[in-house]
């Protein structure tokens, strides 16, 4: 009787040890799966403005061919403000990317216009309106180890709007006090366009437009 016993308990402990070891590497394999999604989300998130990216190069392609089906400008870079203009300031249609912080979240998203005192943002989620969001914005260079090792400008802005855009999410930010040397990286991205970040008079530029 007392060999029976010692034996269950010797069956008991090894049972024991191997649920014990078992547990152990669930937590572990559970732990793995956990950074798999967190990866995965991740990726997720870039595909979706690769994606956006993709989409508006070619809109902006089919942009340019049919101007340059039009008209013939020089190379000045002149902006003239349209009539019914909002900003201050010349809008330059390009697309940049730009990271959003907002309550310890990260957005990534594309530019569908950037002037001095703000830009309309293209992205996968919509920041909260009329709060204050955290703009890294990366400006372009001519070669990419440049551009990837890059500094890109911080900036603080206000979320004016927001709306969608077909199946994309578009929001209209204001600029909140940027200093001097913001101002002059925004001066910077519209010369690399070869634009200019001042509007000219409607007069000045009709002189210089050949039609």
């Amino acid at each position: 009787m007392a060999n029976e016993v010692s034996e269950t308990a010797k069956a008991n402990r090894k049972i024991s040890d191997v649920s014990e070891a078992q547990m152990t590497q669930f937590e572990v394999l559970q732990g793995r799966m956990v950074q798999l999604f967190v990866t995965f989300e991740a990726n997720s998130t870039k595909v979706k403005t690769t994606a956006t990216i993709g989409d508006d190069l070619y809109t902006r392609t089919e942009d340019i061919n049919k101007l340059l089906n039009k008209f013939t400008f020089n190379r000045d870079g002149k902006m003239v403000a349209r009539p019914d203009e909002q900003r201050d300031k010349p809008r330059l249609n390009s697309s940049l990317r730009v990271s959003v912080e907002q309550n310890g979240e990260t957005l990534e998203g594309v530019t569908s216009d950037i002037s001095k005192s703000g830009l309309r943002l293209r992205l996968n989620k919509v920041p909260i309106k009329d709060t204050v969001i955290d703009l890294s914005i990366f400006l372009p260079y001519d070669d990419l180890q440049t551009y990837e090792k890059q500094q890109p400008l911080r900036i603080r802005g206000k979320v004016m709007w927001s709306g969608r855009d077909g199946d994309l999410n578009i929001c209209g930010v204001r600029f909140e006090n940027p200093s001097s040397e913001q101002l002059r990286q925004l001066d910077y991205c519209f010369s690399y366009f070869n634009k200019e970040s001042e509007f000219t008079s409607a007069a000045t530029a009709a002189a210089d437009v050949l039609f």
